[in-house]
């Protein structure tokens, strides 16, 4: 990077800061729009600014347009499912090349009550509407009452990962037998099966358990009912809230990692271990909390500055939205949000999930239908400084130690990652509204 855009922004945060270029942020919800439908998440296509694709647990997508934050009057697409107990359209990537390809995935309970689909569409001549009669058929699961769990995204890798529950019977997700109870990965660009037309994928031959003892698509197990996940987008480490019985739980599995992890489940909840049940190590979370935990995002927006990097997730037993900063071996900065994100709109209740868009700010989804982002309160100050390369440590901030600046009468700065947190990797601009 270059010295000259460091200094400019770092001398007009501590001027517009009065100094304080580490302070709290206090956060407030913003209502953007209601639909009446129960969101469940919500995600940009790549190299799309604009929109924000919703997932209505109904069987519904819907295109929210950022450039008006209002809701198209017309769903993208309308899948038939069941939503029997904690069934549903449950998860929605799109392709790395969906700007070339048109194909996105969606994981849904089919309507039959029987299984859980992964399947593709394409989108149609309309860019608004995703053409209904496209649908490929990947991956089927049996479908269950409870704990089904179903998100799914692409990883840094180009695979995707399924987050896949243990259906309501503990015991299968220790087993390596079936696909409950476990991350999924899969290469959805090739075709391992061409004889079967319900399973249209290829195997990673990087999977841990192939060519050995268990299901080739396993990545990692363990988990009872993984109700959402994300990448980070900066470091590629994998975040999953796991829901449990009596604890709940944040496993991260860095980038770059070769899987075949055990994380615990049924014989382990937090770090709680029941003796003599596993026969395999297990791998702690790296948090572990009560209540119902649902999953978020590690935070690389520009709209909260001392909070890039930290990761926000859903902790009923706490609040609607909870942070903590992980730096890869120990969690910190433990923040409880509940006072400042709690909705005051009448009829909100639920939080069902989180969102991110394509700018890497954060949403808050309800059963109810509304959708709220995540910004700061009135009277703060929000910024973004956007460099060209860094050494990112791996919660996030730049480590800048060996950078010494004198400032305009602050003095000889030195450890300046330990201040400065608002980074991407992206141009090498600076600017704030």
């Amino acid at each position: 990077m270059k010295k000259f855009d460091f200094v400019l922004w770092f001398v007009m945060v501590m001027a517009l800061t009065g100094g304080h270029a580490h302070a709290q942020t206090t956060l407030a919800l913003e209502l953007i729009d209601r639909i009446p439908v129960s969101l469940v998440g919500a995600v940009s296509a790549p190299g799309d600014d604009s929109w924000l694709f919703l997932v209505g647990l109904q069987g519904s997508i819907h295109i929210l347009d950022l450039t008006s934050d209002t809701i198209l009057p017309e769903p993208f697409l309308s899948i038939p499912v069941t939503t029997s107990g904690e069934r549903g359209l449950l998860g929605l990537a799109f392709h790395p090349d969906y700007a070339i390809n048109g194909f996105f995935y969606v994981y849904y309970s089919d309507s039959n009550l029987l299984v859980n689909r992964l399947t593709r569409y394409s989108i149609s001549e309309n860019p608004n509407i995703a053409d209904p009669t496209s649908e490929v058929h990947l991956l089927s699961i049996p479908s269950s009452e409870r704990h089904n769990a179903g998100w799914i995204g692409f990883g840094p890798d180009g695979f995707m990962y399924m987050a896949i529950g243990d259906g309501g019977h503990g015991g299968t997700a220790g087993l390596l037998d079936n696909l409950r109870g476990k991350i999924l990965r899969i290469d959805v660009d090739g075709d391992d099966f061409p004889d079967d037309p319900e399973r249209n994928y290829t195997i990673p031959s990087i999977n841990p358990f192939v060519g050995i003892n268990g299901e080739d698509e396993i990545f990692v197990h363990g988990l009872r009912n993984p109700w959402r996940c994300s990448f980070d987008r900066v470091t590629g480490d994998l975040y999953i809230g796991d829901v449990g019985d009596r604890w709940e739980e944040i496993n991260v599995i860095a980038n770059g990692s070769p899987g075949g992890f055990f994380l615990g489940w049924p014989c382990a909840e937090g770090k709680h271990v029941v003796p003599g049940c596993s026969p395999f190590p297990i791998v702690d979370p790296v948090f572990a909390t009560g209540g119902v935990v649902i999953g978020g995002y590690v935070y690389r927006g520009c709209a909260m500055p001392d909070l890039y990097g930290t990761y926000f997730f859903g902790d009923l037993s706490r609040g609607p939205a909870v942070s903590f900063r992980y730096d890869g071996s120990s969690v910190n900065e433990l923040h409880d949000f509940t006072a400042e994100l709690t909705p005051t709109t009448p009829g909100t209740h639920s939080l069902f999930g989180f969102g991110e868009d394509f700018s890497g700010e954060l949403y808050a989804l309800f059963g109810t239908g509304h959708v709220y982002r995540i910004i700061p309160a009135p009277g703060q100050i929000a910024g973004c400084c956007e460099i060209a390369s860094s050494d990112i440590t791996h919660d996030g901030r730049v480590d800048l130690d060996d950078l010494q600046l004198v400032l305009f009468g602050f003095g000889t700065t030195t450890h300046l990652g330990d201040l400065i947190n608002v980074l991407s990797v992206f141009g090498s601009t600076c600017h704030l509204p």
